[in-house]
């Protein structure tokens, strides 16, 4: 119960200090327990809390600690899962090369599961780090294939991670254009996933916006 009342808060964002506390107290107990599959969760979910409040060091401790263990078991869902919660930590700290490597490796792992909304929230991850690098049609596309893919599943983007995602919409709006990031947006949603990522150097990140892939 202290766990699924500490992501009911920390989701609707209605008190970040109270779902803190509950998630403390939960992974505590779950510690004690020797419940591993709920440890892990719960050591997750509080690094995403813990670096949205500023205590970083932690957040990242926790995360990796948490990708060793399901790397080691083998569970690519749930290491799907730890290497997204990774990604959004680096990305606070504004580590957006190695955050944007995580998001990939989730991505590859959420496809290789068929676990869709994780591909869903790397997609727009993807797309985050791609607007702060300059690349704003790349990340129209990205938006606009995680779009199609959340309507198919009938689900729309946590209310925890929207406000950061509309900032990135409306900065990626501002580098291009309104008119060609639409395009690139309507471009995205038009393609299959395969379609979006074949032109996707990971080591590199996209090409310059003249030279992106589909770009005209």
């Amino acid at each position: 119960m202290l766990a699924i009342l500490a992501r009911i808060h920390f989701v609707s964002q209605d008190n970040p200090a109270r779902a803190q506390a509950l998630a403390e107290e939960s992974l505590a107990i779950f510690r004690e327990l020797k419940n591993r599959q709920w440890h892990a969760y719960m050591s997750l979910l509080l690094a995403e809390m813990l670096a949205q409040q500023g205590e970083t060091v932690r957040a990242r401790l926790l995360v990796e600690e948490q990708v060793a263990i399901r790397r080691e078991l083998g569970d690519k869902a749930s290491t799907a899962e730890a290497l997204f919660y990774g990604a959004r930590v680096l990305a606070s700290l504004g580590n957006l090369l190695e955050a944007g490597r995580l998001y990939e490796e989730s991505l590859v792992l959420g496809r290789a599961t068929d676990y869709a909304p994780i591909i869903a929230v790397s997609l727009e991850g993807l797309g985050e780090v791609a607007v702060a690098e300059g690349k704003p049609a790349w990340a129209a596309r990205l938006w606009g294939t995680a779009e199609a893919l959340r309507e198919a599943m009938g689900t729309s983007i946590p209310l925890v991670y929207r406000l950061g995602h509309e900032r990135a919409v409306a900065k990626g709006h501002a580098q291009v254009g309104n008119e060609a990031f639409a395009r690139a947006w309507t471009e995205g949603r038009g393609r299959s996933l395969e379609q979006v990522l074949a032109g996707y150097d990971a080591p590199a990140h996209p090409a310059p916006l003249e030279t992106e892939p589909g770009a005209s």
